[in-house]
């Protein structure tokens, strides 16, 4: 049987294990938003230099609720906010969550989009 400072040094351990994956899911995040968003999308005062709309802030924010910026009508249409979830079902298939929508980058892999969403998620 374990004692109670074993234990204690094996909760530790694996808080600490566990906060590196998420930085390094943070990392890669990053890498997938500048590899693939930032060719439109922009961040705080360079945004308004993008075509698309901007990402800062974007965690649970209603869905084409930028003022000043034309939404496609698919994703006037859309709905709700972008949650986890809403973001995820957009960067599977942007076509199939709001269809008219002028995003055509679908980002397919299931990491590489959990990844993001945790990045986007920083974005204030």
């Amino acid at each position: 049987m374990k004692s109670g400072s074993q234990i204690s040094l094996l909760v530790a351990a694996f808080l600490a294990a566990a906060s590196a994956a998420s930085a390094q899911s943070l990392d890669k995040g990053e890498t997938v938003f500048r590899q693939r968003c930032m060719t439109c999308h922009g961040l705080g005062a360079m945004a308004d230099y993008s075509p698309g709309p901007a990402l800062s802030n974007i965690a649970n924010r209603p869905i084409a609720s930028l003022p000043n910026y034309a939404y496609s009508a698919g994703l006037t249409a859309a709905r709700g906010a972008w949650t986890p979830e809403a973001l995820n079902k957009f960067l599977k298939r942007p076509e199939g969550f709001a269809p008219g929508t002028s995003m055509t980058l679908a980002v397919p892999d299931d990491q590489e989009r959990r990844d993001l969403i945790a990045y986007l998620q920083t974005l204030r």
